[in-house]
């Protein structure tokens, strides 16, 4: 991400490192490499959960729904990652869109879990290479 930031600020990108973004063509804006926000986002979103909410790790389906599957304080943790270059306020948005789609998925978990099982989706916003912002919205049944 330091290279995508580093060359979006109009900085040379340094030779030899792959590069984080799309080639652009005329009259389209560079955009950074969706798997690597994406990956950034898992990331956080695992940290979070494992140090706000001491959850650990139970599943990590790939490339299904929701990110991570976790357990902690007596819950099934359903985590979803989201994750952009953009603003605080397009994050939020994202989250938003988001919600629906949780809060059905937590419902239809919660008929086969002994456990309450709590949805949680996780939005970080990279504003920099140092500097992110991250969102947290729970859903409970």
């Amino acid at each position: 991400m330091q290279h995508y930031f580093t060359y979006t600020s109009g900085a040379f990108l340094e030779p030899g490192y792959a590069p984080l973004f799309y080639s652009r063509t005329e009259h389209r804006l560079i955009t950074p490499s969706k798997s690597a926000i994406a990956g950034i986002g898992e990331g956080i979103a695992g940290l979070v959960a494992q140090q706000l909410f001491r959850c650990r790790k139970l599943a990590r389906p790939n490339h299904d729904y929701p990110d991570i599957v976790m357990r902690g304080q007596g819950k099934t943790y359903l985590v979803e990652a989201k994750a952009t270059t953009g603003s605080v306020a397009q994050i939020q948005q994202v989250i938003e869109d988001e919600l629906i789609r949780m809060s059905a998925y937590t419902s239809a978990c919660f008929e086969l879990d002994s456990r309450p099982v709590t949805g949680m989706v996780v939005g970080t916003a990279l504003l920099s290479e140092t500097q992110y912002h991250c969102s947290i919205t729970e859903v409970s049944v």
